[in-house]
């Protein structure tokens, strides 16, 4: 009996111990598992942190710009005024003398790039015999001494020209500008000079040539040259013409503009969806088959390619119902891509709230039967606070999937580049605008080879997974305080 008994113990001493062999490499195959994962996720994030670093700060100078006397400054030309005299009554056109700004002054670089020239060469010293001793092998572009200088900078008289328009006193006066400049010259005094080097070890003249460098490393070496952080990257619209001081501006605000769509549309309209399909939807004759077939629907739609969706709301949504319901969409406008990452994030949301409700434990329905509550009362005061963490957990993973999805809207045409922002708050649901995902895939596809764009594309990632992460808090959060409250 006694030997009975310690074979017994042995077999069960090697069961324990084969089962914590077993353990100990499930932990191990885990861990490995989780720290290949996040080896990866740090090797990704590190990525386009260094690839972001050249686009944070830019480089600019100062220089005192004169503007042009007032008398110069406008004409007097025929202005046509029209004004509504009434409902039911024409209106009235007529014309009025006003005065208009010369644009041959303002805003021209001609008037500018002169002020420009004579503010280096106070800052710098260079004189027309550099540019001569060092004009061999110059491109045929801007081959001139001050074609050479102001080919370092931005254009800047639109920037002037605004800042006219915005103060009008500044005629007559001198005041100092933040001057920024080209790409080239901004990388080259930033120390990013790999770019600008051939393969031989050489800066080709194409980029920059000898007497521009000359310019550059003076203005180096007398401490001409600010590094600023370049904030206006989130503010400032994407003008082509001047690359350094693009902006996702108007792709920021196209975005959150269509997760407020999103929201309004899919999370009512899905938790309504799972609270039908759960509570009231027969189960039985041919309304129980059909109640099958939309269930076995919305399942596979979770799966549909997102570019589906973005065809299907193209056909709807612009070309069949845009002109009749929503206004005079057209392409590229932030409601019609709303709609569309709306119904492509629905099934989600109303998949993952019908799992919700069948969490909440059956008793919670029987106990407010049981004090008479009607079935409305048991949906909307006892079972759904209970299932509203899970429900928030789906509409935070479709909001998620939402707003990184670029083939939607790049079939509607949202890739516009040339926009300005919106100046009515989140009442311009018609402006044509890029959104972040389809930002960068706009600065990756376009400007290869550009390393400044490069990096643009490298800092709205970032930004993109900022609003991401910040949106993932806000709703970990709410769903943090509701879980607390109702433990409590």
């Amino acid at each position: 009996m006694s030997n009975f008994g310690a074979l017994k113990l042995s077999k069960r001493s090697a069961r324990v111990a084969r089962r914590r062999s077993v353990d100990r490499l499930l932990a191990i195959v885990s861990g490995s598992v989780l720290g290949f994962v996040a080896l990866i996720l740090v090797a990704l994030f590190w990525d386009v942190i260094d690839g972001a670093k050249m686009g944070w700060k830019r480089a600019e100078i100062t220089v005192e710009i004169s503007y042009p006397d007032e008398p110069v400054l406008y004409n007097s030309g025929p202005t046509f005024v029209t004004e509504s005299a009434g409902l039911l009554r024409p209106r009235e056109v007529r014309v009025e003398s006003r005065r208009i700004i010369r644009d041959a002054l303002i805003g021209n670089r001609n008037v500018y790039d002169p002020q420009i020239v004579l503010s280096i060469e106070e800052l710098t010293g260079v004189k027309q015999s550099d540019f001569n001793s060092r004009s061999v092998g110059l491109p045929p572009v801007a081959a001139t001494y001050e074609g050479q200088i102001g080919q370092l900078f931005i254009d800047p008289g639109p920037y002037f020209k605004a800042r006219f328009e915005a103060n009008p006193s500044l005629a007559g006066t001198t005041k100092p500008y933040s001057l920024a400049f080209s790409t080239d010259a901004d990388s080259y005094l930033r120390g990013f000079r790999s770019i600008l080097v051939d393969g031989s070890g050489k800066i080709p003249g194409s980029r920059l040539s000898p007497f521009q460098r000359l310019v550059l490393d003076r203005l180096i070496e007398r401490n001409n040259v600010r590094k600023v952080w370049n904030w206006s990257f989130l503010s400032n619209a994407y003008p082509q013409s001047q690359r350094v001081l693009s902006g996702i501006g108007p792709a920021i605000q196209a975005s959150l503009l269509m997760m407020l769509i999103v929201i309004l549309v899919s999370l009512p309209v899905g938790v309504g969806s799972g609270i039908f399909l759960e509570f009231f939807a027969p189960r039985r004759g041919f309304w129980g088959w059909l109640t099958s077939i939309i269930e076995i629907n919305i399942n596979n739609l979770a799966s549909v390619p997102s570019i589906v969706f973005g065809l299907m709301g193209l056909a709807i949504f612009v070309q069949a119902w845009g002109p009749i319901f929503i206004f005079d969409t057209g392409l590229a406008t932030p409601i019609v891509g709303g709609l569309i990452l709306s119904l492509m994030t629905l099934p989600t949301i109303v998949v993952t709230s019908r799992a919700a409700l069948l969490a909440v434990p059956p008793s919670f329905q029987q106990a407010a039967y049981g004090i008479g509550a009607s079935k409305m009362q048991t949906i909307f005061r006892f079972v759904l606070p209970y299932a509203f963490p899970g429900i928030l957990t789906g509409v935070i993973i479709g909001l998620a999937q939402a707003i990184g999805e670029t083939a939607p809207l790049v079939v509607i045409g949202m890739v516009a580049a040339e926009v300005t922002m919106c100046r009515e708050g989140l009442l311009c649901l018609e402006d044509q605008t890029p959104a972040l995902p389809t930002a960068i895939s706009y600065f990756r596809r376009f400007m290869d080879g550009d390393q400044q764009m490069v990096s643009r594309s490298y800092m709205t990632i970032i930004v993109l997974l900022s609003i991401v992460l910040s949106m993932n808090a806000l709703a970990s959060n709410i769903r943090g305080r509701v879980a607390r409250s109702r433990q409590g």
